[in-house]
């Protein structure tokens, strides 16, 4: 299919979201509209039609989508580990360390982004690491949850589509690389290509100075004012008990070990499945198996905890509940995940980004006007089906043949407003899985956090537009 039915679902999904501020059951009405659609023109089943959605998320082309399940795994193990250290007081501990150092809101919020910003290597791992150790320094801190999602979800993606030495970037140079060699194109290589159109990845840049700004302003848009008025006014008392660093050490060292043994797992994937005899970062990245990393960090980050257990053998840290609760903990995300993936399905079968895509090359637009098109483009295709990376394949290589007839050297310009659109479109839907994410580490309600953020998201893109149409 591969027409203007193609966007009902993802319409739905979205008006109902926003107006009824449930997810799930907007989730569902798009993917069974969707199912509908498709079993209509296939004549097929309706019923059989969204049973196959569904079963898509763990069952694809007759294989188990591993990538789905260790992601599942993963927020589980999550959940165990903070179940762990919220119930031995290790996280209130640390984030009373962190509130003692930083002494007001402002330097919490900047603390929140520099952790943000300093955890580039993958946008799954930044929101739910970084949002784990976060929440109680807010809560404290009387910073509101959507506020922490913001933050969160500003410094993920936005961060890691600007950093080579990431998941996202990885992708894209290979992208780029596959793409440039089937256009005969020799003037740029993918990481060349990559790194030239940073500069011009506005949207990125601006959303992690529009973060700091906020913070610094103390910038409260519409619902996020709301969001931050409803947070409790009344005054914690301070004479808690001065908490030194090694006090920490229960909560700092499962963390620690989280992020370097995720890092350090990723490159090892990426170097064994490169089959490269000398070792390459980008080689590594490139191949990196992220959602195995994630779910054997997350093990030896459990493991990390039975070994602090039996040292410190007066108390017991973990139990066999934890298991448990943090699997009670995790149930929202992942019923909201599994139905994303599912809505993302139900919209490539339809064909919805294909049909926006082709859309677009019938347009005739004046190369002055070509940037701020794909930016746009690309936020709306982005937006519509809750994915940066659909957007990336169907849109680069249009941008590259419109450069290839107007100006090549116009190339990383056109590739920074695809990559640009792509991420402001997946900032804003709330059908996509880093939105939920970001939601779910902070904690937040996935809605409010939608709605709190476009604000921020819609002056960022629309200060990018202005620099596009100038450039």
């Amino acid at each position: 299919m591969n027409n203007y039915l193609s966007i009902i679902p993802p319409f739905l999904t979205i008006f109902f979201a926003i107006l009824t501020k449930r997810v799930v059951s907007s989730l569902v009405i798009g993917i069974t509209t969707g199912s509908f659609i498709i079993a209509n023109e296939a004549n097929t089943n309706f019923f059989m039609e969204t049973l196959k959605k569904f079963l898509q998320v763990v069952i694809s082309d007759n294989s188990v989508r591993f990538e789905n399940l260790n992601i599942i795994i993963f927020l589980i193990l999550l959940g165990t580990i903070i179940s762990s250290m919220n119930r031995s007081g290790g996280i209130d501990k640390l984030s009373i360390y962190i509130i003692q150092r930083v002494k007001t809101r402002l330097w919490a919020e900047l603390a929140i982004i520099f952790m943000g910003l300093l955890i580039f290597i993958d946008d799954y791992f930044n929101s739910l690491a970084v949002g784990s150790i976060s929440q109680r320094v807010a809560d404290k801190m009387k910073i509101s949850r959507a506020k922490l999602a913001y933050y969160l979800d500003s410094t993920a993606g936005p961060v890691c589509i600007i950093a080579p030495i990431s998941s996202w970037g990885a992708s894209i140079v290979v992208l780029l690389g596959s793409i440039l060699h089937e256009k005969n194109i020799s003037s740029f290589t993918g990481i060349s290509l990559f790194i030239q159109s940073i500069p011009y990845n506005y949207y990125a840049i601006l959303t992690v100075v529009m973060t700091i700004l906020a913070a610094i302003f103390n910038l409260n848009f519409f619902h996020m004012k709301k969001m931050e008025e409803s947070v409790p006014v009344e005054e914690e008392s301070d004479s808690f008990e001065k908490v030194y660093l090694k006090e920490c050490f229960e909560v700092l060292i499962p963390i620690i070990t989280l992020f370097f043994s995720t890092v350090f797992l990723m490159f090892l994937t990426g170097h064994l499945n490169s089959k490269k005899e000398s070792f390459e970062i980008m080689a590594a990245l490139q191949n990196s198996n992220i959602s195995f990393s994630l779910i054997a960090g997350g093990l030896l980050s459990i493991f990390s905890i039975f070994i602090i257990q039996l040292v410190n053998s007066e108390k017991r840290i973990l139990t066999k509940n934890d298991l448990f609760h943090g699997v009670k903990l995790m149930i929202p995300a992942i019923v909201v995940l599994l139905l994303a993936w599912g809505l993302a399905n139900t919209i490539r079968d339809l064909e919805t980004g294909k049909y926006i895509a082709e859309m677009t090359k019938e347009l005739n637009i004046s190369f002055q006007f070509i940037p701020l098109s794909l930016f746009l483009i690309a936020g709306v295709m982005a937006f519509s089906t809750g994915t940066s990376w659909a957007t990336f394949s169907m849109l680069l290589p249009i941008a590259t043949d419109v450069a290839q007839i107007n100006n090549i050297e116009s190339l990383p310009l056109l590739v920074g407003a695809v990559l640009g659109g792509s991420v402001f479109g997946d900032h804003c839907s709330p059908i996509s899985d880093t939105t939920v994410l970001s939601s779910v580490g902070a904690g937040c309600n996935h809605i409010d956090h939608v709605l709190s953020q476009m604000p921020y998201a819609l002056i960022v893109a629309f200060v990018s537009g202005v620099f596009y149409l100038t450039t």
